[in-house]
């Protein structure tokens, strides 16, 4: 078997089509679900003393007229590890992903934001209910990136 061929990829797909149509009907996000939010530069995380997702990770991004603020974030709680950089690296369309940061969804909860599992893709959920400020919202961001656990992606 090709393993950088049409058929790897095609199969890729596929597995992680089937990861969506099994969690399909699972809407509820469970307090103790672990959130994932992927780090995908370098300014998102640091290394010294420990690895460790920085404020600029969870900051979320200007919205569009009429949208509110929110990140992007994905359901891992039930995946293997190896799964869970697959489903990174295919709902990302991002092959040089930096790592990751997991907190539990009542982590979230304990900061005053929301968790809305509101989207066509299952296993992908946004972080909303942020502050209008900037500052509060750092604050907000600092808390989050406190209570994750960051971890590097694999080379």
């Amino acid at each position: 078997m090709v393993r950088n061929g049409w058929a790897s990829r095609f199969l890729h797909r596929f597995y992680v089509s089937w990861i969506d149509l099994y969690f399909r009907f699972e809407r509820r996000v469970a307090p103790t679900e672990v959130i994932t939010r992927f780090l995908r530069h370098k300014s998102d995380y640091r290394t010294v003393p420990r690895v460790e997702a920085k404020e600029r990770a969870f900051l979320p991004r200007r919205p569009t007229e009429g949208a509110p603020h929110a990140i992007s974030t994905f359901l891992t709680g039930r995946l293997r590890v190896k799964d869970v950089w697959r489903l990174g690296k295919h709902k990302l369309a991002s092959a040089s992903l930096k790592g990751r940061a997991d907190l539990r969804a009542d982590q979230i909860a304990r900061i005053g934001l929301q968790l809305n599992a509101d989207s066509q893709f299952f296993r992908h959920v946004d972080i909303i209910g942020w502050a209008d400020h900037k500052a509060k919202q750092k604050l907000q961001a600092q808390k989050l990136a406190r209570a994750s656990n960051a971890t590097l992606a694999p080379r």
